[in-house]
């Protein structure tokens, strides 16, 4: 840069050299100051009073009448609700705000969805691990015996390689024993009912089906080597006692299974016990002409245990055979 000698003759306090000054009309950093880096803002986790009072706003039940009739549905649901109708009414800003709202909810969708998939998949492979190391516990034990550590067994973790799924059958762990100890006696004393039942019966009507055999229901819980169903010749000795000496093992096991259920927790069977049992004997009990498991009971109860079976049939088919019997 040229520069007159004879312009320093003023240099001092304020006044630099001209040829070190800035020029005029351009700036000492063209690329500008550098923006002060932020720290990320932090979302805080406590509770807090606004917080409470929001989330009751929310959630608080709103009367609302539609076509479905008159109800109640929370202020959150109602103000979306408003939203979309007003989208639906051709609003311009509620439609953009709709459809980014449902864009980020199925994004939110696939990506739950995902996270579920790779969990199940990752939670399939525990459990295939887990059975080859319940396969080998049980292969170091003798015939007959049990290792100490005995829950589950191999034979009742059920897995699904195709669905990916698995259950257990029996108990998952020691912690769980007393509940299929209850479960076990139930069944017991529901068996030993259902021999009691058949025992009193005449040859012809021994094959009917009876109320007792709910044991059914318990007997599928259990771990497969407690279960009767699958080796029902290993109760052939129940058959041959005595009838007083079953009535004695159904009272004791019925005592034993009310004892179990208190020690474990277990409350008394209610509506939904009832409701279960219901569920699997209806079919059954409608194709006799009964309605319900509580009318059969009814009836049961009404003709000391010999109910009409079926309840009314016309002219049909009885097992197989032709019947013009009915109620």
């Amino acid at each position: 840069m040229a520069f007159d000698e004879s312009d320093d003759d003023e240099v001092g306090y304020c006044k630099p050299p001209k040829w070190t000054r800035f020029t005029s009309g351009k700036s000492g950093n063209p690329k500008g100051r550098p923006r002060k880096p932020r720290a990320p803002r932090s979302v805080s986790t406590a509770e807090s009073l606004t917080d409470d009072i929001l989330r009751g706003e929310l959630g608080r039940p709103i009367r609302v009448t539609d076509s479905t009739g008159t109800h109640e549905i929370a202020t959150h649901q109602v103000v979306q609700r408003s939203q979309i109708q007003s989208a639906v009414k051709g609003n311009s800003f509620a439609q953009r705000e709709v459809l980014k709202a449902a864009r980020e909810l199925e994004a939110r969708d696939a990506a739950r969805r995902q996270a579920e998939e790779e969990q199940k998949r990752q939670d399939f492979a525990s459990m295939v691990a887990w059975r080859k190391l319940r396969v080998r516990a049980w292969a170091k034990v003798e015939k007959g015996c049990e290792p100490a550590d005995p829950w589950p067994h191999p034979e009742d973790m059920i897995l699904d390689h195709n669905k990916q799924t698995w259950r257990i059958r029996g108990p998952f762990d020691a912690e769980d024993l007393p509940h299929f100890e209850y479960c076990r006696a139930e069944r017991d004393s529901l068996f030993a009912r259902a021999m009691i039942d058949r025992r009193a019966r005449s040859v012809d009507d021994i094959a009917k089906p009876s109320i007792w055999d709910l044991w059914i229901i318990w007997d599928v819980t259990l771990p497969l080597r407690w279960q009767a169903a699958p080796d029902i010749e290993k109760w052939h000795d129940l058959f041959c006692l005595s009838m007083r000496a079953l009535r004695r093992l159904e009272q004791e096991r019925a005592a034993d299974a009310k004892a179990l259920r208190v020690s474990a927790g277990i409350p008394a069977p209610g509506k939904d016990g009832y409701r279960l049992a219901n569920a699997v004997m209806k079919p059954l009990l409608q194709r006799q002409g009964y309605r319900s498991l509580a009318e059969f009971e009814r009836a049961y109860e009404a003709t000391g245990g010999d109910p009409p079976w079926p309840k009314a049939l016309s002219v049909g088919v009885i097992d197989g055979s032709p019947s013009t019997t009915s109620a």
